[in-house]
């Protein structure tokens, strides 16, 4: 069996990816470092100051180290006690532009001397590629805006950059790839020489292919993330920002640039609820990338032409490249995933959630998937990648596409029959999907929303008999349920806000749950889970 799973997750890698991915397993490069010190272009215009990044507390991975003018002495950039990707956000450096902690000038740059004063191994996690693309965009960005490096600072940046150029993640690609080649373009901007511009070159290249491939027709990355989706807009705007800064004469590419950062932004107004909580969709939280407005103010001051559309009453719009419907209609807005899951290269983020949605009314969250606390092995991540921890239907406690591992999948559900019907007063889209035909042979999973003005009703049906059949509807924390009677329940939600689940067939209960919003955390909630009575359930929500 585990060579058939195997077999279906490596199927769908590119061949260039498993001679990349064997490459990496075996071979780490060696590292002869520079003296010399590097040149600094001359920039043409001032740098502005980039997005403000969350704080290592804000993303549940505060150290206690970065305080004001305190002692660095006990830094432990490698600490055991922290899992990888704790230590990987330690160096990051993102705390030199959160703007509220207060670090100094002089803080920054003992911060800086101490990281490298204790990294010299390049074998040490700190130098893993995604980390040290993280670390050179920032250290840059810092010094453009404060021009405060020394000789000894820089050259050590640099040498960052000649060591990165060997690790590049052609493996992974995805969002990695995406930042080794803005840290490369960075590096080539800042830097002149001939090394310099070979980053430059190199990155650009890097860029152009990957903008092609992860950006989508309607706006959204190809990993089909909402927090993904904002990381890879501020690199955007980040290049934009160092494009304006810095004489570069190719018009082509800033347009096209603008062209996608105007898309994107479109895509994440219209892919959030109120308050700027992002929806659950493959690994998704709210407290890594930066915020929404952070990134809107960002957009405005660098005058890309963005208009944030605010207010609209009631929309429905097809993001057909990405596999989402988003519908507002009177208190209630949806947001439906009738997409496959992917990319199909590339399905490190995703979940088995197909024909999954989350639903808001009056800006406050009812409906919610699990969401991602976290990317260790584990069973809270096996949990949290898995049919179970969504609002779908699971059938006979399998998952609907075949996620294994923190960063894995093999046999993937297929939708189809996507059919959407606009009326005055009615939305109706439904759409079905294949993936328990791999369990039981042409069954098929078909859910149907019908929205209007006062109400939505969700029907699941299975074509074929099955031994169990669950939907799920997983509420946020911050709401209330009382039980009406068997197949009624009131849901209280904040201030003096109710809505109804009548239960019209089905046979419900309501079990503890926990979900997140927010990477490291979890909360206590309650799912509502539907048994499906002669192959079919039917749940309206109404005021």
């Amino acid at each position: 069996m585990k060579i058939i799973l195997y077999f279906n997750t490596l199927r769908f890698l590119r061949f260039s990816q498993i001679i990349f991915l064997i490459i990496n397993r075996l071979y780490r490069p060696n590292h002869k470092e520079v003296k010399l010190t590097p040149k600094n272009r001359k920039q043409i215009h001032r740098f502005l100051s980039p997005c403000k990044k969350r704080t290592l507390k804000e993303s549940n991975f505060f150290f206690n180290y970065f305080k004001k003018d305190g002692p660095l002495e006990d830094i432990d950039w490698h600490n055991k006690s922290f899992n990888k990707l704790e230590i990987y956000n330690l160096h990051y450096f993102n705390e030199i532009f959160t703007g509220n902690n207060g670090l100094s000038s002089n803080s920054v740059l003992n911060l800086i001397d101490d990281w490298i004063d204790k990294n010299h191994e390049v074998k040490l996690v700190g130098w893993d590629p995604y980390p040290t693309s993280l670390r050179i965009v920032n250290w840059i960005k810092w010094d453009l805006l404060n021009n405060k490096f020394l000789e000894y600072q820089k050259i050590s940046l640099f040498n960052q950059g000649l060591y990165l150029e060997k690790t590049l993640e052609k493996h992974l690609r995805g969002n990695h790839l995406f930042a080794n080649a803005k840290a490369l373009i960075f590096l080539g901007f800042y830097f002149e020489g001939k090394d310099s511009d070979r980053f430059k070159k190199k990155g650009l290249s890097i860029l152009h292919e990957q903008i092609e491939e992860q950006i989508l027709s309607d706006g959204g990355h190809f990993e089909l993330s909402p927090m993904y989706h904002l990381i890879i807009l501020e690199d955007l705007l980040d290049l934009f920002n160092l494009f304006r800064s810095f004489e570069f004469k190719k018009d082509s590419l800033i347009k096209e640039i603008t062209k996608i950062i105007l898309l994107m932004a479109d895509w994440i107004n219209y892919m959030n609820f109120e308050k700027e909580v992002l929806p659950c969709f493959n690994d998704s939280a709210s407290n890594i990338a930066p915020t929404i407005s952070s990134l809107f103010d960002y957009l405005s001051d660098l005058n890309v032409g963005f208009e944030l559309i605010k207010n609209r009453k009631d929309y429905f719009v097809l993001l057909e490249q990405s596999g989402y419907v988003v519908s507002k209609k009177s208190n209630f807005k949806m947001i439906l995933d009738v997409g496959s899951i992917g990319p199909d290269n590339i399905p490190a983020h995703s979940h088995a959630d197909t024909l999954s949605f989350e639903l808001a009314f009056d800006g406050e969250r009812v409906l919610v998937n699990s969401g991602t606390s976290t990317y260790e092995v584990s069973e809270r991540r096996t949990f949290e990648r898995s049919t179970k921890a969504h609002n779908t239907l699971e059938i006979n406690e399998q998952n609907s596409s075949e996620v294994w591992s923190s960063f894995r999948a093999g046999k993937r559900a297929k939708v189809f029959d996507l059919k959407i019907k606009r009326k005055a007063d009615e939305i109706n889209v439904s759409c079905s999907h294949d993936g328990y035909s791999r369990y039981k042979k042409n069954l098929i999973h078909t859910r149907s929303w019908i929205l209007r003005d006062d109400s939505l009703k969700i029907e699941d049906y299975v074509n074929l008999e099955t031994k169990k059949a669950v939907s799920r509807f997983i509420f946020d924390s911050k709401t209330t349920i009382n039980i009406v009677n068997k197949n009624l329940f009131e849901i209280c939600l904040q201030g003096s806000k109710k809505i109804l689940f009548e239960i019209i067939n089905g046979k419900p209960s309501l079990v503890p749950w926990k979900h997140t919003t927010n990477f490291g955390l979890t909360s206590d909630t309650v799912c509502l889970q539907v048994e499906l009575e002669n192959n079919s359930s039917i749940i309206k929500i109404k005021k």
